[in-house]
């Protein structure tokens, strides 16, 4: 019989896919329950933080079966930190736009940072005297079995340093730890503590454990690292030089994926990717529409859990590869030289002198470059979706329509007399025609009135009507789903749409 835990808070603001997944699990009696860390289990079914499932292996089918009813879906580590019996699920909630994260443990693996050193054969001990929270309608583990799993976590992640600290009484007992080890203790009970103690981890340790759960400092947590490390030997998943090359190298993957990410532009892990390829989602219209707005708003929202990158295909404010860089500051230069021109004497006149030779060149400069910073941003799309990444494209290249939004810009020398003119067309058009021919899995049309494109983008009524129903006639073929979006509406109900698209998706 599983006894009933009343928690701090009422429930407030769960997010939909885990109130379903979990009232499925309580419907079918599957043995599960949120292991580690209930001080935070009120941010947790909000969204906040991962939700961390302990459930019986016998039934993995069942919860798998659960995830799927509430429209949540599996994704995958990466390779270098995936662990054996833990798996990865992400449900969607349409009424905040949040993404829930629910890490299911299929074995008690744990300890020793993000090595995972521990592989604990306790799961039976955990469910079997879980705890039914009414607040929440969820099982949590027993206050004495959750304190005794935290603080061997808290010894096996002890830092060296930390320890060196501990040895001449110097240091702190970290917040983090301090704030959980205070809110198990008022739950917990000494005598079940020690019970605990004495079946898990030997008679000798017993006492140690128990005035630990009195009062925790860092110095008496690592006082019983050790001995508490020694029994629990036989449970490593590693050998001392396993653990030795294994864990610097998590550490060392960790820190260069966080620099790729932050400093580089590189899709890389940590986060999670689908299982198989990925998923190339282009946000097109005409401009005005909102779609680097929300292309950006996308990625913030996608990157919380996924590995995901944005990749712009315009040739305005955004991001510049090193070859047109110098070419955009020589534009601006140039236009601050025509509207001296124009507002001086015979400015029409040297207007139309500065144009012709030296025009051209700097326009087919520029277009070598923009058909060059378009193959590596293609190249760069076309590996990502490989890796099971979420690729998202603000605007994406067109061969269509000429000379408009992100077309080739040589299209008129295709047919020039001059062999040369002809060669260096067809290599300028190549990434337009590649892009047609691997066309992104789901193309937002964003289409806005031209009223609504006037207001946002100083241009000519005309301009704005041709531009639109360009928007509206680009075909992407059969391989691509388009779906059309009304970009007049407010912004947060085309953010909500798009989320809900691409979602679909994945």
């Amino acid at each position: 019989m599983v006894a009933a835990l009343a928690t701090d808070h009422p429930a407030a603001d769960e997010l939909e896919p885990l109130r379903v997944i979990l009232a499925s699990l309580n419907r079918a009696n599957v043995p599960y329950c949120h292991w580690k860390s209930n001080h935070t289990l009120d941010e947790s079914l909000r969204g906040a933080v991962d939700l961390d499932l302990l459930v019986d292996e016998r039934y993995a089918r069942g919860v798998a079966a659960a995830a799927q009813d509430a429209g949540a879906k599996a994704f995958r580590a990466p390779a270098a930190l995936t662990y054996p019996g833990v798996d990865h699920w992400l449900g969607y909630d349409a009424r905040t736009g949040m993404l829930a994260h629910v890490h299911l443990y299929r074995k008690l693996v744990t300890g020793a940072g993000r090595l995972k050193a521990y592989e604990f054969p306790w799961a039976d001990t955990v469910l079997s005297t879980r705890r039914f929270a009414r607040a929440h309608d969820v099982y949590v583990a027993d206050p004495s079995v959750e304190w005794l799993l935290f603080s061997v976590r808290a010894m096996s992640n002890l830092r060296a340093r930390e320890r060196l600290q501990a040895r001449f009484g110097l240091g702190k007992l970290p917040a983090k730890l301090r704030t959980e080890h205070e809110w198990l203790a008022v739950r917990a009970r000494e005598h079940d503590v020690h019970r605990l103690a004495t079946r898990l981890l030997g008679r000798d340790i017993a006492p140690g454990m128990t005035s630990l759960f009195r009062s925790m400092s860092l110095r008496s947590l690592a006082a019983l690292r050790s001995p508490v490390l020694r029994r629990l030997r036989p449970y490593r998943r590693y050998t001392v030089l396993g653990e030795l090359w294994h864990g610097p190298l998590k550490d060392a993957c960790w820190a260069w994926w966080t620099v790729g990410r932050r400093y580089l532009g590189r899709p890389a892990p940590p986060l999670l990717a689908r299982p198989g390829d990925g998923v190339v989602v282009a946000l097109v219209g005409p401009d005005g529409c909102g779609k680097s707005t929300v292309a950006k708003m996308l990625y913030a929202w996608l990157s919380e859990h996924l590995n995901a990158v944005s990749i712009y295909f315009g040739t305005g404010d955004g991001p510049v590869s090193w070859l047109r860089w110098p070419l955009r500051t020589a534009l601006g230069l140039r236009n601050r030289w025509r509207r001296h021109l124009e507002q001086s004497a015979h400015a029409e006149s040297r207007a139309d002198a500065a144009a012709g030779f030296w025009e051209t060149c700097g326009r087919t400069c520029w277009a070598v470059a923009v058909s060059y910073e378009k193959r590596c941003r293609l190249r760069r799309a076309h590996d990502a979706r490989a890796r099971g990444l979420v690729v998202i494209c603000d605007r994406f290249p067109q061969s269509q329509f000429p000379g408009l939004m992100d077309a080739p810009l040589l299209q008129r020398w295709l047919t020039h007399r001059v062999p040369a003119l002809r060669a260096l067309a067809r290599w300028e058009r190549a990434p337009y025609e590649w892009a047609e021919r691997h066309p992104p899995d789901v193309v937002i049309r964003l289409h806005a009135s031209r009223n609504v494109v006037l207001r946002r983008k100083p241009t000519t009524a005309d301009d704005a009507e041709r531009r639109i129903a360009v928007a509206r006639s680009l075909n992407y073929g059969r391989a691509a789903r388009v779906v059309d979006v009304d970009a007049d509406a407010p912004l947060g109900d085309v953010v909500a749409r798009v989320r809900r698209i691409v979602w679909d998706a994945l």
